[in-house]
């Protein structure tokens, strides 16, 4: 995953969108030693960050992000984002 497809999901992931339809199943495990590099639509990618950075309070994780940034370049191959 490229900075660009990043940005791009976490713009997602910061919007009012309604993420209830999206799986992002496939991206279960990926902080895990072996996982294997995945294919995933930017939708499933930012209900991974919404779920995983975002703090209660509104906020967001900014470790987290950089954390996931790092893990998504090399396991997460992102299809569908706009050029």
């Amino acid at each position: 995953m490229t900075k660009r497809e990043f940005d791009h999901c976490f713009q997602l992931a910061d919007s009012d969108r309604d993420f209830s339809d999206a799986d992002d199943s496939v991206l279960h495990g990926c902080g895990l030693p072996g996982f294997q590099r995945v294919t995933a639509e930017p939708v499933a990618v930012a209900k991974f960050l919404r779920w995983h950075c975002l703090n209660l309070n509104g906020t967001w994780d900014s470790s987290a992000l950089n954390d996931f940034r790092s893990l998504f370049r090399i396991r997460v191959e992102v299809v569908g984002v706009p050029v």
